[in-house]
């Protein structure tokens, strides 16, 4: 019996060999070559906890938000509009990013303004003298 149990531990798994091998749960393992593999659950992303479900958790997102600003005068003659794109619908909550993509005047001469994004508050300076309502995009990224 000693024998055969001391045959059996010489016939383990490792990178290199063939052999036996232990399905296992745990998450301490620090050993290599100790002939433990991880269950084919794994890597399975719908079950709660498992590799597979963990990293599809951690994956990054993006989602283009579309929407109007009209500009209004300060007292200083600056022209400009802002945002708490928090407030947008369809804003996720648990962003990581707001990357401004554009900001272009809705007429046949598209001014341009310059997108500055704060927190999540969204801001637009004119070039124009006028009120301007600019067509806006940002890209958010989320998880």
């Amino acid at each position: 019996m000693e024998s055969e149990l001391q045959l059996l531990k010489q016939s383990i798994a490792t990178e290199t060999d063939y052999g036996l091998a232990k399905i296992t749960e745990s998450s301490t393992v620090t050993e290599k070559d100790a002939g433990l593999v991880l269950s084919a659950i794994e890597k399975n992303p719908a079950v709660d906890g498992t590799l597979a479900n963990q990293i599809k958790k951690s994956e990054i997102k993006a989602k283009t938000i579309e929407f109007s600003l009209t500009t209004e005068a300060d007292g200083a003659g600056i022209w400009y509009a802002e945002i708490d794109l928090a407030t947008h619908p369809g804003f996720p909550k648990e962003y990581i990013a707001i990357i401004p993509q554009a900001a272009q005047q809705n007429s046949w001469w598209h001014k341009t303004a310059v997108c500055v994004v704060v927190g999540t508050m969204f801001r637009i300076n004119s070039l124009g003298q006028e009120r301007q309502t600019h067509l806006c995009y940002v890209t958010v990224l989320y998880k």
